[in-house]
């Protein structure tokens, strides 16, 4: 007889889609990656927490935010500084993609 598989621990932080979804102390959230121009503009001038906190109230939802209100805010930092990585490496790549279909 083999041993049965351990179940897959999954990663602390993983994009699927146009989603950021993070392991949590209080569950797993999921962070859209995609939203209006109208809130970029809106916290273009805020600093990266401030922008943070909008965006969260405005797209993740009710209990997201209620969920990220939860945590150490250790924990919400390290998740707030992993969204804005991976929100700028696609934007990094969407303008890439821009940049090549122009030649």
């Amino acid at each position: 007889m083999t041993a049965p598989k351990a179940s897959a621990v999954k990663p602390r932080f993983l994009v699927v889609e146009d989603k950021l979804m993070c392991q949590t102390t209080e569950g797993e959230i999921a962070l859209p990656l995609r939203f209006k121009t109208k809130l970029l503009r809106q916290f273009g001038s805020l600093d990266q927490m401030d922008a943070f906190f909008l965006i969260l109230d405005e797209i993740a939802g009710e209990e997201t935010v209620a969920t990220v209100d939860e945590l150490d805010i250790m924990e919400t930092t390290e998740i707030m500084v992993e969204f804005f990585k991976v929100f700028e490496s696609k934007v990094q790549a969407t303008m890439g993609e821009l940049q090549g279909s122009l030649k």
